[in-house]
């Protein structure tokens, strides 16, 4: 789940993406490949490789394995298992990919840029993830100014 999880956070991909072929972590290159997301491997894409994630690859490919994880049976359920434990069964794995693209869109990270991290090929799509809080809107408060 650990593995699963920090692939997730540094590249906002889905769950089943996350069981990436070592074959497609290229350490000279700096880049990973999706080679199988939603929509099938018509729409494989590559990244550059988050930093963050470097180590753990590393450590993954120094083991020998062949995917960076073996799924369990129901990769879903179990994390919706772990939230509920948790006390938090308002969240999913897929909220990790929601917060990635509205990290992103906090840092400033152009749009077009931000869909392609996540292969998000429609606007509209990528527009449902981004969800402002009141901090992010905190900036505006005093965007028009009115005669007095």
């Amino acid at each position: 789940m650990r593995v699963a999880f920090e692939i997730a956070l540094h590249t906002g991909c889905r769950i089943r993406e996350t069981g990436i072929p070592m074959t497609c972590v290229d350490f000279k290159e700096g880049k990973i490949t999706f080679p199988s997301p939603k929509g099938g491997e018509d729409r494989a894409f590559s990244i550059p490789m988050p930093e963050a994630l470097r180590p753990l690859l590393q450590e993954l490919a120094e083991q020998k394995r062949n995917f960076t994880l073996d799924f369990p049976f129901q990769p879903s359920r179990r994390w919706q298992q772990f939230f509920i434990k948790m006390e938090m069964p308002h969240l999913c794995f897929h909220c990790l990919r929601v917060t990635f693209v509205n990290r992103l869109r906090r840092a400033g990270v152009p749009r077009e840029v931000a869909m392609r991290l996540v292969n998000h090929s429609s606007e509209i799509v990528h527009e449902i993830y981004q969800r402002e809080t009141v901090n992010d809107l905190v900036r505006w408060k005093d965007a028009l100014v009115f005669p007095s």
